[in-house]
């Protein structure tokens, strides 16, 4: 599975609160999942801290495998992207890295805003 930025939001707020919700119950019922983060959600994710709040963003993420992009990420978010384009959808860029990495390691993709990554081929998206 492949967390997008809203799942790791939803799932920080409801850890910081102390108070599971959608994003931990998704967690629950798929105990001993590895859940990946491409590294374009960690960078999301950090933009909502200040330089003082790095650490606590870096404890956060420890739990999850960060997945880097490389050549066949890319490859696959210019597959991605000239499909929306060619549908006439308006994909955000970092929505289609993030697409691109669940595609390129046939991994789910975890999100509230499920949407976004419809139809996006090579890309099954698990909403919640």
């Amino acid at each position: 599975m492949i967390a997008d930025t809203t799942f790791l939001i939803d799932l920080e707020r409801e850890v910081k609160r102390r108070t599971p919700g959608r994003a931990a119950s998704v967690l629950a019922s798929r105990q001993g999942v590895v859940v990946g983060v491409s590294v374009v959600a960690s960078a999301e994710l950090g933009e909502g801290y200040d330089d003082a709040g790095r650490t606590s963003v870096a404890r956060f993420l420890q739990h999850f495998e960060l997945l880097p992009v490389d050549a066949e990420t890319a490859w696959i978010w210019s597959r991605l992207s000239r499909r929306a384009r060619s549908e006439g959808r308006v994909v955000g860029d970092n929505d289609l890295w993030i697409a691109a990495t669940a595609a390129r390691h046939a991994r789910p993709l975890i999100t509230r805003n499920a949407r976004d990554f419809a139809d996006l081929p090579g890309v099954v998206v698990l909403a919640y």
